[in-house]
Formats: structure tokens, sequence, C-alpha cells
């Protein structure tokens, strides 16, 4: 940016962003160009996850030899659509190898393990840019969901899978079984004892999976809350403290 004197010139906000986190100047432009357009409608993560992957950082990423065919064959296994005329593109494998390590899907060869641990070695950097530029602009629901992606990069998960899942030993046929006794959240489980668990879990997991999860739920802390709201109305603007 220049000066007023016309002479002295002094970094943009993202001229700064691009600095810190050693982004290309073409990302923070594709982000600022992009991320507004994201924001006027409903934010949805499959768009963020678009945009994130079409940054310069991407450009590199290696697309071998007839890998545009196991590209195609790994989308129709993973729930957000890409652009199908580009699977020759290194940003459409970024994002289906994203995609992948949410889902934790299989990957088609060894390749495609070494090249996801490139695609998230940068992911985190980029998203943390994404969210600066986004809160710098006012888009809150952009900020909002480029920080629901930087969890999901972090996590190895979809934001909406099923919380129990993420225990180890979980599987389909156990969250069922659980879910058949109205045990659906993780406080509930915290309070379970071993033959409880095992009583709820019906067979479906095995004697050292059984072992491991109660291990796991046993070093967990189990909490609770109470509050109770003022005895006497409180004007507006007056403070009041509640006890907790």
């Amino acid at each position: 940016e220049v000066g007023e004197d016309g002479v002295s010139l002094a970094p943009s906000t993202l001229g700064r962003v691009a600095s810190y986190y050693y982004l290309s100047y073409t990302t923070v432009a594709l982000f600022h160009a992009e991320l507004h357009d994201v924001d006027e409608g409903p934010t949805a993560l499959s768009d963020l996850l678009r945009v994130l992957c079409d940054a310069s950082e991407y450009d590199e990423l290696p697309v071998r030899h007839n890998e545009e065919v196991v590209n195609e064959q790994l989308a129709d296994k993973l729930p957000w659509p890409v652009e199908r005329s580009r699977f020759d593109s290194p940003h459409v494998k970024a994002n289906l190898l994203l995609q992948a390590h949410f889902a934790r899907a299989p990957l088609p060869m060894s390749d495609y393990v070494t090249d996801l641990k490139s695609v998230l070695d940068q992911a985190l950097r980029i998203l943390q840019a994404m969210v600066d530029i986004a809160a710098d602009a006012g888009w809150l629901h952009t900020a909002l969901g480029a920080m629901s992606l930087t969890q999901m990069v972090s996590q190895g998960r979809f934001l909406d899978v099923p919380p129990l899942s993420d225990l180890p030993g979980m599987s389909a046929a156990a969250e069922e079984a659980l879910a058949a006794r109205g045990l659906t959240h993780l406080a509930q489980l915290v309070r379970l004892d071993a033959q409880a668990l095992k009583r709820a879990l019906g067979g479906t997991l095995g004697t050292r999976q059984l072992s491991e999860l109660s291990g796991l739920l046993a070093t967990l802390p189990a909490t609770e809350l109470e509050a109770a709201p003022p005895p006497l109305a409180v004007e507006a603007g007056a403070g009041w403290a509640i006890s907790l």
C-alpha cells in the first residue's frame, strides 16, 4: 500500500498474512476473492475445502501416469463431489486425499500415503491464513467454517460423524448396540463400570478391545455442573454473580 505522501510503502493485510505463513501471493489473493463469495451464502465445508485445495502450495503435488483413473475411482467412494473433468489436477487430488483422511478411508497405494502426508504438512498453516483473512474481512461464517475444517484436518474426521466413533475399537455394530440402550454420548459411557459396558456392547467387541476401551474411559473425568438463576429479577444493565 502506498502511503499518503505518495512515496512510502506499507504492507497490506494480505501481504502480512502471506509473509507470516510463508504462502504464495497468489494463494492469499485467491482466498480474498473466493472466500467473499462463499460467505455470501450458506458456508458449506465442501466449498471451503475446494478453496483450500486450490491454493498454489498444491500446484506441485504429483499426479502420476494413470492416476487420474485412480482419482476417479477414489472420488466415487467419498461423500463430497469434485470437478469430474479435472481428475488429472493436483488440486483435485489434494481434495480427494483430505476427504479420505476425514473418512479414514483406505488409500489405493503407498504413493498416496506419501502424498497425503505432504498435503497435511501444509494444510494447517494454509487454513490458519484462511481464518485470518476471513476474520480481517469480517466474514464470520467463513472464519468459523475454516476453524471447523482445521479441526477436521487435526482429528482426521468429518465434522458430523457420531461422537462415539472415535473411541478405540468402536464399530458400527457396537454403536448400534449402545444406541439400543440409549447410550449415545461419551458422558454416559464414562459413568459405566466395566461389567455394565460389557453388557451394553453385547459381544460386539473382543476382550482386548473391551479392555482397551474400559481403560480409556477410566482415565476420563466425570464432571457435573449445576447452575441456578438469580433469586430476584435482574434489571437490564445490572450485574449479578452466578454461583456454579
